[in-house]
């Protein structure tokens, strides 16, 4: 597999990464305009980046991809946009630092982690007004334990940061293949994953 560098200048249409979140998602081509639909919720309500205004186009950084892919991330745990939206603000930093901070070849992934205490949270606002406040960060996998048995979370929702860069890298890179075999410096190595099974 090919590795798209993580300050690499490539930059990705709308459609582009729309596309690559579909594969990593195995949307049905008949469910992609709802998908569409999704995304342009997202865009209105500044959970993702966007296009400027009507009929000007945009591109897409590496990072802008990244945190597409997690906010979708985040929508297949269940949660809520307003929550995807707060949960964006104090993940992304976490993210972009665990993917941009991985080695070549890492020991361990990465795993973002996110206190699963949605119920909880949802019925606190109702009743009291309380803002939704989010308890959340990065652990190594081999480390995740330690998660429950010290920072004394009882459930947490979980995403495999490295295997979704990975995965986010194989999409764009079949679907921009002629860029980087045009620009063979863009490509990284194939990467050995001691944990991976």
């Amino acid at each position: 597999m090919e590795y798209l560098r993580k300050d690499e200048p490539l930059t990705f249409s709308q459609k582009e990464l729309e596309a690559a979140i579909l594969t990593l998602h195995d949307i049905p081509p008949e469910r992609h305009s709802a998908f569409s639909g999704r995304v342009r919720n997202f865009q209105k309500d500044k959970i993702i980046s966007g296009s400027p205004g009507k009929g000007i186009r945009i591109r897409f950084s590496m990072l802008d991809a990244i945190a597409w892919a997690m906010a979708f991330e985040f929508s297949e745990l269940g949660l809520a946009p307003t929550e995807i939206k707060l949960a964006m603000i104090y993940a992304l930093p976490l993210v972009f630092d665990a993917i941009l901070s991985e080695k070549e070849e890492p020991e361990d992934d990465m795993l973002f982690w996110i206190n699963g205490d949605m119920l909880s949270q949802y019925l606190q606002r109702q009743t009291s007004n309380a803002s939704l406040s989010l308890k959340m960060g990065i652990s190594a996998a081999s480390k995740i334990s330690e998660l429950f048995l010290e920072a004394r979370v009882d459930r947490a929702l979980v995403v495999n940061v490295s295997s979704l860069w990975r995965r986010l890298n194989k999409a764009l890179v079949d679907i921009k293949p002629r860029e980087l075999e045009a620009a063979p410096d863009l490509r990284l190595p194939e990467r050995s994953r001691k944990s991976q099974s």
